[in-house]
């Protein structure tokens, strides 16, 4: 086929990246797995069709954007009905992104394929925005890391790019929930903090909290109250009452009757299970706030 249209099609550009230029018409093709861009004025009507049943034809849309097949299956996983194919035990985070430019995607497509890593999938969902899907281990990517990707972002290309780092979850198919529940913390958060341009659960969290009222804040703390605590009692205890002893690891041990290294461990597995560091200020308010909430429906008779 990519001969046949070689030979067809003499102008034609062969590419391993989309090009996105207003006078070409850029084809995918899956056997070869590059892109073929055409001179718009050497293509008929019919040609186009004729091209566009054999290689889908690249526009601006996310579905079309995510010409990979991890990246179509992990679309249509997110956005779609499709399945959740990953098989591995492996926990993954989303990272979120959006760019605040009007410009052509072909300026700035490079610049945020160079901060995915091997082990990363890039999946566009607008045009000027996307998730990043980062497996955990050791080299995962801190905040200072993100924060240097958007200053160096924002010198190279004048656009400001904003990112909402996820937390760590299990590969389950509660994966599209929590995916879902992140889009609006890091919207409600880009409306709120414009100066802002990295963000967290921990940081998001407050600001969550004060955007949402009456059944959609009360269905918001209900997701995270089982997300986090799945109903643990104990655990609920525990870790409320680190945060009321300001995270003094042993005084809180003598109020719940503990040894205090086996209270550093279980405050430890906490953060390590929720990706939230509850010893630092805005994890410790963040988590405070759902500790209230299922603390209240404890007291109530509900889990």
């Amino acid at each position: 086929m990519l001969k046949i249209i070689q030979n067809l099609y003499p102008e034609a550009i062969i590419l391993r990246e989309p090009l996105f230029d207003p006078d070409y018409e850029c084809f995918f093709d899956s056997h070869s797995n590059v892109f073929i861009a055409i001179p718009k004025n050497a293509l008929g009507g019919k040609e186009k069709e004729l091209l566009r049943a054999f290689m889908p034809a690249l526009d601006t849309s996310p579905n079309l954007l995510n010409f990979s097949i991890q990246q179509k299956n992990w679309f249509n996983f997110l956005f779609h009905d499709g399945e959740l194919l990953q098989n591995n035990e492996e926990r993954l985070r989303f990272i979120h992104f959006h760019i605040d430019g009007k410009g052509d995607q072909g300026e700035y497509l490079e610049a945020i394929q160079s901060l995915v890593q091997d082990d990363m999938v890039l999946v566009w969902t607008q045009t000027n925005a996307g998730v990043i899907i980062d497996y955990e281990s050791n080299d995962s990517l801190l905040q200072t890391d993100f924060l240097s990707m958007a200053e160096a972002f924002l010198s190279d290309f004048y656009y400001p790019v904003d990112f909402y780092i996820g937390r760590f979850y299990d590969m389950s198919e509660q994966l599209k929930d929590h995916f879902q529940r992140e889009q609006k913390y890091f919207l409600i958060s880009r409306q709120f903090s414009p100066q802002e341009h990295i963000f967290t659960f921990e940081k998001s969290f407050p600001v969550v909290l004060m955007a949402k009222q009456g059944e959609d804040l009360l269905a918001l703390l209900k997701e995270e109250w089982m997300d986090i605590f799945g109903g643990d009692i104990e655990l609920l205890t525990t870790v409320k009452t680190f945060l009321e002893n300001n995270s003094n690891t042993s005084l809180t041990a003598k109020r719940l009757y503990m040894h205090r290294n086996s209270l550093q461990y279980r405050i430890d597995k906490f953060i390590e299970r929720t990706s939230i560091d509850i010893k630092n200020f805005h994890g410790a308010l963040s988590v405070y706030f759902i500790c209230l909430y299922g603390e209240s429906l404890l007291k109530n008779g509900h889990r």
